[in-house]
Parts: C-alpha cells; structure tokens; sequence
C-alpha cells in the first residue's frame, strides 16, 4: 500500500508540473516532457514517478499518442486517481475544447481527493497508534502493580474463582482488541 500511496502522492506532484507547463503554453506532450526534467530533479532519477514520465517521453518520442501512454501508465499504476485522469484526457483530447482548462479542472479535482485520502490516512494512522498504545497500557499497569504491591494479585491468580475471573477479563480485553483492530483497519 506504501508504494501506491507515494505514487499517488507523486502523481499529485507531476500532475501540478504539467499543468504549469500548459499554462505556460506547451503542449500537452511537452507539458509531460518538462514534468519528467522536473520530476528528476525533484525526486531523482530512480524515483517511480520520473521511470513513469520518461517512458511517456519515450513513448511520445516514438510517436504513441498520449492519451494511449497515461492509459497503459494508469494500468501499471493501479491507481484509481491516475486512471480517472488519463480517461478524462482522453476524452477531453479527442472531443477538443478548452484543453487547458478541462485539464485544470481535473487536476484540481483529483488532487483535493488526494488531499483528503491523505488527512485521512494520517487521521487514521494517529488512532491506530492510540490504539496500540491502549492495548499495552493494562500489561504495564500489572507490571507496575506487581512489581511495587507484592501479593496484591494473589487472590486473583491463586484461586479457581480468581483464576476464573482473570481469563475471563482476558478474553474480554483480546475480544475488544480484536473489534479494535478491524474498526482501524479501514481500507481507502
């Protein structure tokens, strides 16, 4: 999911270079031509998203059209954004119109979903790490108890209805876990 999650947040990064590049009057191809210069010197050669522009330079170089290129990187890519993207660009190349600003318009839609995916996730990264936390703070209260109040667990755990008691207080905390664990464990 990492790796799909930096993509994205690099296709966000791309997407804003080649929308400068519109506005500054190239065309779409050199649009991406530039992003991939400006992904390189962002992100450096080895980075997946500048692999994924230049092999769209490459591609425009051979004379694929550019539409054809952001689909097959948007099959690659296995992100939905990238893929809304690239059918929004086909449409929008072959039906003509104001493609600069269709394509602003797109951008800008996607990367507020972005923005928010990612207020999301770390909104969800910060509960999760509550969560854990949670989870060990009884063991170490035990700990804290057993170490400082000797005996004082004795007849919890040195009887049959002590013993009954504590497994079942057990089970009760692995259960509220276990529900804890499946109520964090939201997939975007």
């Amino acid at each position: 999911m990492k790796r799909k999650d930096r993509l994205s947040e690099a296709f966000g990064e791309a997407l804003a270079s080649v929308m400068t590049g519109m506005r500054a009057g190239y065309s779409p191809e050199n649009a991406f031509r530039e992003a991939a210069s400006d992904m390189e010197f962002r992100f450096g050669q080895g980075a997946e998203m500048t692999r994924e522009l230049r092999a769209i330079s490459a591609g425009l170089d051979n004379h694929i059209p550019l539409a054809q290129l952001l689909d097959e990187f948007a099959a690659r890519s296995g992100i939905e954004e990238i893929r809304d993207f690239a059918q929004v660009f086909s449409i929008a190349s072959k039906n003509g119109g104001n493609m600069v600003q269709v394509m602003e318009d797109t951008a800008r839609l996607l990367q507020g979903r972005m923005e928010i995916e990612g207020e999301i996730r770390l909104l969800l990264s910060s509960r999760q790490l509550e969560m854990r936390i949670m989870e060990a703070v009884p063991f170490f209260i035990i700990l804290y108890i057993s170490l400082t109040s000797r005996g004082f667990f004795d007849p919890l755990y040195h009887n049959p209805a002590g013993t009954l008691f504590m497994t079942i207080c057990l089970a009760l905390y692995l259960a509220a876990c276990l529900v804890g664990e499946r109520i964090s464990n939201i997939r975007l």
